[in-house]
């Protein structure tokens, strides 16, 4: 099914009109668009327009040829008869318009008419006389005239017109309607949004990056992100895939610096950036976990659900890294280590009270319970939460793209240095 154009639409309506102004034109005195203007020009406070207190006011079109107001009776037959065609489902009813052969052999020239309209406040009293120049567009098509092919100023004429059911039509939401039919319709089609890529390279360019990202925790969030549109990859994707290894061809030298004699504590830092997704507006987990001051894990992952605010979206991250941490904490057992009240820093007071507070309130009742668990282990003393500023926030790196500065300075704290030889020598004298 293709979608209506304007053309279409002055198709549909156009005979509608013409019906009426058939039906009324013995009744209604002809006025001329100079006639009209004059009146307005000398009482802009009045109109030639009569309208009864119980009716809304009419619409006059005024042209060469005989004009009559729509009746309020008709146009309630319309609105009834759209009622019942409308089945919920469908938009559009098929119209079948003039052949071809029709088109081409119309010669009518376009007959410009002016539109004039009385706008009334809410107790029926007129206020304002508007009104425009328009071109008769519903002549275009017909039931009873051919229809017209205007080449100079006017897209061509139809050959497939639909009548527009009430689903979309005068809706608030009627624009979000129409993308969402358009794009669905559209890539049913085989079309994308952006030009396509080959998906072959792509997945490969992506399979490396993700290898790398075991030893470069400073790319996992570009790479994480581009790694969504694996499916289907457009050229803006590729350009950002390989800014990624133009990044990379600077930073060669880059590495993790893990330092001798600096203790064994384990430390976890959790960070969320809620709706950071403008695909699906879910949000974006990030976490790291320190060992003694070195880095050991990291993650960079869309959550699954759609939180509703970001209190919610910092709890799953806190949940997430919790989870993370008692596994550490259960691997570490078998070495002889035992850790309890393990520090976890999160920016989000609200995602802390929600964690501390073992009563399940209305608020968080849409949570999924798989999250709740972390409550238990602050409970039994497992992990301790503290609120730590933004600015110190370490999985910051992890959830959004940053500027430069802010960037290289937590690429600095994580613990990545330049593994040239005179860095390295530094690094040593330093450590010992």
């Amino acid at each position: 099914m293709n979608n209506p154009s304007k053309e279409d639409l002055d198709n549909l309506f156009g005979p509608m009109f013409e019906e009426y102004y058939e039906q009324k034109s013995s009744d209604i005195p002809i006025y001329s668009a100079a006639q009209q203007t004059q009146v307005h020009e000398d009482s802009p406070s009045t109109s030639s327009i009569i309208v009864d207190m119980h009716e809304a006011p009419p619409v006059v079109t005024t042209s060469d040829d005989q004009t009559s107001p729509i009746s309020l009776t008709k146009a309630d037959e319309f609105n009834q008869e759209d009622t019942a065609d409308f089945d919920g489902n469908a938009q559009f009813v098929p119209y079948n318009p003039p052949s071809h052969k029709e088109i081409e052999s119309s010669t009518t020239a376009l007959e410009p008419s002016n539109l004039w309209k009385n706008k009334c406040d809410a107790e029926i009293i007129m206020v304002r006389n508007k009104t425009r120049l328009v071109a008769k567009g519903y002549k275009q098509g017909g039931r009873r005239k051919k229809a017209i092919d205007f080449k100079e100023s006017f897209a061509p004429v139809a050959h497939h017109v639909y009548r527009l059911k009430k689903a979309l039509y005068d809706l608030k939401q009627a624009s979000r309607a129409w993308y969402g039919k358009l794009s669905s319709f559209l890539i049913e089609h085989g079309f994308t949004k952006g030009t396509p890529t080959d998906q072959t390279t792509y997945r490969h360019m992506i399979g490396g990056l993700m290898y790398l990202t075991a030893s470069r925790p400073d790319i996992a969030f570009a790479t994480f992100v581009c790694a969504r549109y694996q499916a289907r990859p457009t050229v803006k994707h590729l350009k950002e895939v390989k800014r990624i290894f133009r990044y990379l061809r600077q930073s060669y030298n880059m590495g993790l610096w893990y330092p001798k004699d600096s203790g064994f504590e384990l430390i976890a830092y959790s960070d969320a950036d809620h709706a950071g997704c403008k695909d699906d507006c879910k949000s974006t987990s990030g976490g790291l976990q320190f060992l003694g001051g070195k880095l050991m894990s990291w993650s960079s992952k869309k959550q699954d659900c759609t939180a509703m605010s970001t209190a919610e979206a910092e709890y799953v991250s806190l949940s997430a890294c919790c989870a993370q941490v008692i596994w550490m904490r259960t691997q570490l057992l078998d070495y002889g280590y035992k850790y309890n009240r393990i520090p976890m820093y999160c920016d989000s007071k609200s995602a802390i009270a929600i964690s501390c507070n073992p009563v399940q309130h209305s608020k968080t009742k849409h949570i999924d319970i798989r999250y709740h668990f972390i409550k238990e282990h602050v409970e039994k003393g497992t992990v301790e939460i503290y609120f730590v500023g933004t600015e110190y926030q370490l999985a910051d790196l992890f959830t959004k793209a940053l500027p430069k500065e802010r960037f290289e300075y937590l690429v600095h704290r994580i613990g990545m240095r330049c593994m040239t030889p005179k860095q390295l020598r530094s690094l040593t004298k330093l450590s010992s």
